[in-house]
């Protein structure tokens, strides 16, 4: 039996949720279909703690709450003004666990290599996120997502 890392119980918030409850198991693949503006994206932010419910309960299992992944829906979109480079997008995921003085550790930078490898975006390392295709730079935001070895990965409205 798979274990339960997420337990959503009769949520509320605002006038967008109502009475919303379901259970997340590890190796579960959910997905959430509806209209536009039907609370989609609003769930995904009470899940991830952004948001904060008007009532019910987000129960989270496994010390998990630290262990979810995120691409969020726009992260695609970029105006150009921000000129980071694809290997600090995906470093960038680091900046919580690590002070600015404190390097990445040989053994994750490793692991963001195999990564980027993984998803062919080895080559893009040094190119501006800004400058890549919308299928790029989709790529980078699910390295970054999975590089912390999350227990849950939320996709919101991905485009693969």
């Amino acid at each position: 039996m798979n274990r339960k890392l997420i337990e959503v119980r009769n949520l509320n918030f605002e006038n967008i949720l109502s009475n919303i409850s379901l259970e997340i198991f590890e190796g579960d693949f959910i997905a959430i279909v509806g209209s536009n503006g039907g609370g989609k994206t609003t769930l995904v932010k009470l899940l991830l703690n952004i948001l904060k419910p008007t009532s019910g309960k987000i129960q989270y299992f496994e010390n998990i709450k630290n262990k979810i992944g995120y691409v969020p829906q726009n992260a695609t979109s970029t105006d150009g003004i921000f000129p980071a480079t694809v290997e600090e997008i995906i470093k960038s995921t680091f900046i919580n666990k690590t002070s600015i003085f404190k390097k990445i550790s040989n053994q994750e930078k490793d692991y963001i290599n195999f990564l980027m490898k993984s998803f062919d975006i080895e080559n893009l390392k040094s190119e501006l996120f800004a400058e890549l295709s919308g299928g790029q730079k989709q790529r980078v935001m699910i390295v970054r997502a999975l590089v912390n070895k999350p227990k849950v990965l939320i996709l919101d409205e991905p485009d693969i």
